[in-house]
C-alpha cells in the first residue's frame, strides 16, 4: 500500500514534533516524514488527510497476554509463555519462571534462581522477592531489566535494602511496567517514571483490558509528554530488543508500524508493515 498521510500532527521518536506534516509510507516500510508539502513526488500514491491527527509509532509490548489488541495501538509482541498469537507482529515468546527455553523464546522472567543457564536471552527480575545483593549478583549475570514492576516485589524497606529499593536505585536497569487503572495508589508509579531515565521505561500490557486506556491516562499526567509516551511505548521496547533498526520509530526505512489517535489520543486506525488491520 503506497499512501500519503497529509495534515498530520507526526511524534516520530521521542526528539520531534512535526505539526501539519506530511508521512509517505511506501510498500511495507516508511519513505520520509517532513514538514514540506512533498505530494507532487508520489502522483500515485493515495492520500489521506488527517485533519491533525496524532501519527505514532506503533507500541511495542514486551509481556503481551491476550489481552484486546484491537484499537490497543500496539503493533508488535512478545507472547507470554503460551498466549495465543494475535493480530500484530510476532517477536517472540517471553517465559515466566519457566526454564524450558525453546528457539522462539527472547526473553524470560522470574527468579533468577529458576533460570541457573538461561542462554542468549533478555533476561528480567520479576514476580519475587529479591534483596538488593541478589539484584547486584542477577545483573552480574546478564539480567538487565525489572519485569512487571512491584508485581510481587515486596514493599520499600528504609533498612534493609530490596528488590522494590532496587527500582528506584539502579538507574542503567530496563523497567518494564504495567499501570492498572483498578489499582488504588497509583502514585508508585507514576513517582518511578518521574526518578527513572526516560530511556529505560518500558510499558507493557501484560494483563491489562486496555492498553490505550493506560496510554490516555498517561497523558493527562502534566510531567509526561507525548514524546515520553513514544519513548516509553516504542522506542525503549525496540533499543532493549536490538530493533531499533527495523521498528520502533517513524524514520525513514524502518516497518511502517504506525497508529493514528485523534486528539484524546484514542486509537482511530492502526497500521501495521504499510496495511490497515
Amino acid at each position: 500500500m503506497n499512501t500519503i498521510f497529509v495534515n498530520a500532527h507526526l511524534i516520530p521518536d521521542d526528539k520531534k514534533e512535526i505539526v501539519d506534516a506530511y508521512l509517505v509510507v511506501e510498500g511495507k516500510t516508511i519513505k520520509e516524514a517532513t514538514y514540506k508539502d512533498i505530494s507532487k513526488h508520489y502522483p500515485d500514491f493515495e492520500v489521506i488527510d488527517l485533519k491533525g491527527k496524532y501519527v505514532l509509532p506503533g507500541a511495542i509490548d514486551l509481556l503481551y497476554s491476550g489481552t484486546r489488541l484491537k484499537n490497543s495501538g500496539i503493533t508488535s509482541v512478545l507472547l507470554k509463555d503460551d498466549t495465543k498469537e494475535g493480530e500484530a507482529r510476532i517477536l517472540g515468546r517471553h517465559l515466566i519462571n519457566d526454564p524450558k527455553i525453546s528457539e522462539d523464546v527472547k526473553m524470560i522472567s522470574g527468579d533468577p534462581a529458576n533460570h541457573p543457564d538461561p542462554g542468549n536471552v533478555k533476561k528480567g527480575m520479576g514476580y519475587c522477592e529479591l534483596s538488593m545483593e541478589q539484584c547486584l549478583k542477577a545483573i552480574e549475570r546478564g539480567y538487565d531489566a525489572f519485569t512487571d514492576c512491584f508485581n510481587e516485589m515486596g514493599s520499600y524497606q528504609l533498612k534493609d535494602l530490596n528488590m522494590v529499593n532496587a527500582l528506584f536505585m539502579l538507574e542503567d536497569v530496563y523497567k518494564l511496567v504495567s499501570i492498572d487503572r483498578k489499582i488504588a495508589d497509583k502514585k508508585v508509579f507514576y513517582d518511578l517514571l518521574k526518578h527513572s531515565r526516560k530511556d529505560r521505561i518500558c510499558l507493557i500490557s501484560n494483563k491489562i483490558d486496555d492498553f490505550n486506556l493506560m496510554i490516555r491516562d498517561l497523558f493527562e499526567q502534566k510531567d509526561i509528554s507525548l514524546r515520553d509516551i513514544v519513548a516509553y511505548t516504542s522506542i525503549n521496547p525496540a533499543r532493549y530488543l536490538g530493533l531499533e533498526q527495523r521498528i520502533g520509530s517513524l524514520s525513514k526505512g524502518k516497518k511502517a508500524d504506525l497508529v493514528i489517535y485523534d486528539e484524546k489520543l484514542n486509537v482511530v486506525k492502526t497500521m501495521i508493515d504499510g496495511e490497515f488491520v
